[in-house]
């Protein structure tokens, strides 16, 4: 259970992170 929410952690952090990086890239 524990490397299962791990996992969806990290999943959930690059996720996260692509979002932002898409929205920089609309604004600028």
């Amino acid at each position: 259970m524990k490397i299962y929410k791990r996992v969806l952690c990290s999943l959930w952090q690059s996720l996260m992170v692509g979002n932002l990086l898409s929205l920089l890239d609309y604004l600028l």
